[in-house]
């Protein structure tokens, strides 16, 4: 985990250096969403998240975003993200940090991951890796510290495709992936996603998703355990320029 750190670290220092002349507008997103899911252990519960994206200069852009849910969990999401624009696409170095405090099972979790990816109008790729720490909540009868697991090394990945242009006003897509905003599984626990996207205006685009958490994947055993939908909003409030 400390490698990820200081990864991170090294990463947001070069996507300030990369600062270059005003060239175009960057848009300030802020997306937010409800969410209704059921899964095998908590049968019905809801979500609300709010994030936004801030693009610092042509190539850095900082993401955070806050996640609660009803099953009494709540989650904030980090991001820091270099771009690489190319002829066709771009490459995204993007370091997170993710907490998220499962308060129903007296436990919490830091994942630090690192991953590169290519993306294009119509398909997207990623691979990288995290650790992560699980501990137990110190509450007023069991105060120890020593409780704890460690994860130090596990994959990260991601593909989706689109059936049109980013630019189109409207937009359907797959994503097949081992994360989400709010997140982290290990590699062999995979997350769909179908993803449908509209934008009424230049300001505002909706979206909605429906997805589906298999258990067992890779062991033979692929039984239902997690399934929901969320609607929402990317509402892009101020421009600027870089």
């Amino acid at each position: 985990m400390k490698h990820l750190l200081l990864t991170l670290l090294g990463t947001a220092l070069a996507g300030i250096v990369c600062a270059q002349e005003p060239t175009e507008k960057a848009p300030i997103v802020l997306k937010t969403y409800a969410e209704y899911g059921y899964n095998n252990t908590w049968e019905h519960f809801g979500h609300i998240a709010v994030g936004g994206y801030f693009p610092i200069n042509t190539y850095f852009d900082l993401q955070a975003g806050i996640d609660l849910c009803t099953a009494n969990s709540y989650a904030i999401d980090g991001r820091a993200t270099v771009r690489f624009p190319l002829r066709v696409g771009q490459l995204a170095l993007e370091n997170r940090l993710l907490y998220r405090a499962i308060v129903c099972s007296r436990t919490h979790e830091a994942c630090a991951a690192l991953s590169l990816g290519y993306s294009m109008d119509y398909f997207a790729i990623s691979i990288g890796a995290f650790s992560r720490f699980y501990s137990v909540m110190p509450t007023e009868h069991h105060i120890q510290t020593a409780d704890y697991i460690v994860e130090p090394f596990n994959l990260l990945w991601n593909i989706e495709g689109y059936v049109r242009r980013e630019s189109d006003f409207w937009n359907l897509g797959l994503r097949i992936s081992n994360f989400d905003d709010f997140q982290i599984e290990r590699f062999n626990e995979p997350i769909f996603t179908l993803i449908g996207r509209y934008n009424p205006t230049d300001k505002i685009r909706l979206f909605a998703e429906v997805y589906c958490k298999p258990s067992g994947m890779l062991h033979g055993a692929a039984n239902f355990y997690n399934a929901g939908a969320r609607i929402g909003l990317n509402y892009i409030f101020k421009t600027r320029k870089l």
